[in-house]
């Protein structure tokens, strides 16, 4: 699932299917999934590997207490189940679609956790750097070995699908900038 992008680090990506929201508190957001202005609410990073993987539709609460690396849309980075930090979010402009319309569901965007050879860790935006954690948040000798690591996604209320994209064969560098 990654991909090495220098001097980005190893890299994976996912595709995001939105969802309008029916919550009260979100009615002033819910126009038409990203198109009208609403984020997509999620968690993305990585954890030890784990054998075999673990694909569950709640979270056991400590499951990100140990050993696991994550930063949501919002900007929140968490490192083994504490907040760490907060870093300023660039969002793409809201007036485009931000993918290609799926054939049934909301608007789609390609969204990625990158891990630095510093142990910083970026959320990554349609390719591009979008937030990023200071170094040191996932530790070195992990950040310099992607095979101890495995891809974490935690879903928000209005993701309707994610798709775990097959790292590209090659960087030609416009990939993540």
């Amino acid at each position: 699932a990654f991909a090495r992008f220098p001097p980005h680090g190893f890299f994976f990506q996912v595709e995001v299917e939105t969802a309008a929201v029916a919550k009260e508190y979100l009615q002033h957001r819910q126009q038409s999934g990203l198109r009208g202005g609403q984020r997509p609410l999620l968690h993305i990073g990585v954890a030890l590997a784990r054998s075999p993987p673990v694909e569950l539709e709640v979270l056991p609460p400590k499951m990100c207490e140990d050993s696991c690396w994550l930063i949501g849309t919002g900007g929140h980075v968490y490192s083994s189940g504490r907040l760490s930090y907060t870093a300023p979010v660039t969002w793409p402009e809201l007036g485009r679609c931000p993918g290609p319309a799926p054939r049934a569901g909301g608007p789609t965007l390609r969204i990625g956790a990158c891990v630095t050879e510093t142990g910083a860790l970026c959320l990554v935006i349609d390719g591009r750097v979008a937030a990023s954690s200071p170094p040191g948040v996932v530790p070195l000798a992990n950040a310099w070995d992607c095979g101890s690591l495995s891809p974490v996604i935690v879903l928000g209320p209005n993701i309707a699908r994610a798709t775990l994209l097959t790292p590209p064969s090659e960087h030609r560098g416009a990939d993540v900038q």
